[in-house]
């Protein structure tokens, strides 16, 4: 193909390329005014929340607020945890902070909201142990100086998710960063096997970081997830982290576990702690 050629039929390729189809939307159910709920029982003593919104529509006219009035519990057994509207926060419930969830135990989510009704059930997985402190500063978490002539300050910075867990797991992590002294956080998701879909284990966006030095003191929270819950999180990653290309899929709600056509997820964890010190070896020192 001659250089004329090309520049004859380069404006013709470029413009079918750019060919758009206009498609009619098919609606499939209710698109907005869904109930959203966001919920979990831990192995930790404490006042348990249930959250619950309402779906918006893609180009909101105003902010989203929670749903009052709705009457809420958790149940095991036969013994009934009611949670109790925050005065304070519309859509916040709360049960008394003498509840506890015990390990292999299975617990329903209720809610009464009106005319109707909806719930969820969980059980509460044991929570993988911890492996050595030292791998935190493994690949794909990366390590490096964020300030400039300075040898002794580092940056971890997070994936949103890890691969090669045995069960899954959530882990945070805080510690006293060593200039202004402020108290950080940071956490990510470690999920078994290899990553399917080649995408999940990428550093776009904003990312988690920590920072530290030798002989910081860093404690991490481990959050047990059922095969449900890490499949949630994963598909919800799917649909609003790793998107923005040109020919991108349109978002979709993701399925939860709540009934008659709510969002969402209500979740059981055992949940884990522990307090380290980080070692000069581990960074490179």
């Amino acid at each position: 193909m001659t250089k004329w050629t090309l520049l004859v039929y380069l404006p013709m390729m470029m413009e079918l390329m750019s060919c758009v189809e206009e498609l009619a939307w098919q609606e499939r159910g209710p698109a907005t005014n869904r109930l959203v709920v966001e919920g979990s029982i831990t192995t930790e003593r404490k006042a348990h929340t249930v959250n619950l919104s309402r779906t918006t529509p893609a180009i909101p006219t105003e902010a989203a607020t929670g749903v009052s009035g709705a009457i809420v519990s958790i149940v095991h057994g036969t013994t009934r945890f009611p949670l109790y509207e925050v005065d304070t926060i519309p859509g916040l419930y709360r049960t008394d902070s003498t509840v506890v969830g015990e390990v292999g135990q299975t617990y329903t989510l209720q809610i009464e909201l009106g005319p109707a009704s909806y719930s969820a059930t969980t059980t509460i997985e044991p929570v993988l142990d911890f492996e050595s402190p030292a791998l935190l500063f493994a690949s794909p978490n990366r390590l490096g100086n964020p300030i400039r002539g300075n040898l002794t300050v580092f940056e971890l910075e997070f994936p949103k998710v890890r691969y090669g867990a045995a069960t899954p797991v959530r882990d945070i992590f805080s510690a006293q960063e060593p200039i202004g002294l402020q108290w950080m956080s940071a956490f990510y998701y470690q999920f078994p096997g290899i990553d399917p879909e080649g995408f999940l284990l990428n550093f776009s966006g904003a990312n988690q970081t920590l920072l530290l030095q030798a002989g910081t003191v860093i404690t991490q929270t481990r959050y047990s997830l059922t095969d449900s819950h890490y499949r949630f999180i994963r598909d919800v990653y799917a649909e609003t982290q790793f998107r923005g290309g040109v020919f991108d899929r349109m978002p979709a709600n993701v399925k939860g576990n709540i009934s008659n056509g709510a969002l969402g997820f209500f979740s059981g964890s055992q949940v884990a702690q522990r307090s380290f010190v980080v070692q000069k070896s581990w960074l490179g020192q």
